[in-house]
C-alpha cells in the first residue's frame, strides 16, 4: 500500500482506514451537541454554513464510493458528473431538515465503511481518478475521506479543534500540503519547523531563509486556511503571520 502522493512519512492502508473511522465518530459526536437552531451559523470554511458543511461531506461519501465501485470493476465512475452537478447537490441536500442532514450523513458513512469492507484485496492498486483530476491508487480514497472527515469536523465549530486531530494524521496532512506548496512562487518561501516532532518541511519556489515554528496541528490549521497563524513563531521579516494561497 501507498502514502499520500508525495509523502516522505510512511502510513499505511490500516493507517487510513483507522483515521477515517476515529474520525467518522469524532464527526458525529461534534453534529450530536448541534441542534437546528445553530445549523445555519456559520462554520469555519468561509462562506459555508454548519449544514453546508455536513451536506457536502456526507455527499464526499457516495462520492468516494463511487471510485471503490470503479477500482473494484474496472469502469470509470467518476466522483461527480462535473463541478456544477457536485455543488448543485450540496445546495440541496443543505436544505434538508438538520435531523434528516444528520441522518444522511450516518447513512452516506455506513455505506461508505461498507463498500470499504466489500473491496477485493487486488483492488486496492487499481487506479482511479479524483474530483480534481489526479490519477491514484485506489487506497488512497481512504485517506481521502480521512482528511475529510477531520478537517470538515474542525470547520464544524463544534466539539472538535485542531488540537482533536492524532499528531501522526496530522504530520501526514502537513507533508501532503507543503508538498503541494512546494515550488510554486505566489507561496512564501518559508521553512516550517514543528516544536512537537523532529523533522520540517519547505514551501515556496525559492530558497527559504525564514522560520515558522509551532506545534505540528498549528501549524497544520495556518497551512490549511483554519488559523490566521496566530500563536506560531514568526522569525520572518516582518516577525508577523502571512497569509498563505490555497493549497487544493
Amino acid at each position: 500500500m501507498t502514502s499520500p502522493e508525495s509523502s516522505q512519512l510512511v502510513a499505511t492502508a490500516g493507517d487510513y482506514l483507522r483515521w477515517g473511522r476515529m474520525g467518522t465518530e469524532v464527526f458525529h459526536d461534534a453534529l450530536v451537541v448541534l441542534d437546528a437552531r445553530s445549523a445555519d451559523l456559520p462554520s469555519l470554511l468561509p462562506g459555508w454554513s454548519r449544514r453546508d458543511v455536513v451536506a457536502h461531506v456526507a455527499l464526499n461519501a457516495a462520492a468516494l464510493c463511487n471510485l471503490l465501485t470503479w477500482a473494484r470493476t474496472g469502469v470509470p465512475k467518476p466522483m461527480y458528473p462535473n463541478d456544477a452537478a457536485r455543488d448543485r447537490a450540496i445546495a440541496e441536500q443543505s436544505r434538508l431538515t438538520w435531523c434528516e442532514l444528520s441522518k444522511t450523513f450516518m447513512q452516506s458513512a455506513a455505506r461508505f465503511a461498507h463498500e470499504v469492507e466489500e473491496m477485493p484485496p487486488d483492488a486496492w492498486s487499481r487506479t482511479v481518478r479524483t474530483r480534481t483530476g489526479r490519477t491514484v491508487p485506489a487506497d488512497q480514497i481512504l485517506w481521502l475521506r480521512a482528511r475529510e472527515v477531520w478537517i470538515h469536523a474542525v470547520d464544524l465549530a463544534s466539539t472538535t479543534t485542531i488540537d482533536s486531530l492524532p499528531k501522526d494524521f496530522a504530520m501526514v496532512l502537513v507533508e501532503e500540503v507543503t508538498t503541494a506548496l512546494r515550488g510554486r512562487p505566489d507561496v512564501p518561501a518559508l521553512r516550517l519547523e514543528p516544536a512537537d516532532a523532529a523533522t520540517g518541511w519547505t514551501v515556496g519556489a525559492d530558497e527559504p531563509s525564514d522560520l515558522v515554528s509551532g506545534p505540528v496541528n498549528w501549524l497544520l490549521a495556518w497551512l490549511i486556511g483554519r488559523s490566521d497563524g496566530t500563536g506560531l513563531s514568526w522569525y520572518t521579516p516582518s516577525r508577523k503571520p502571512l497569509a498563505m494561497p490555497p493549497w487544493l
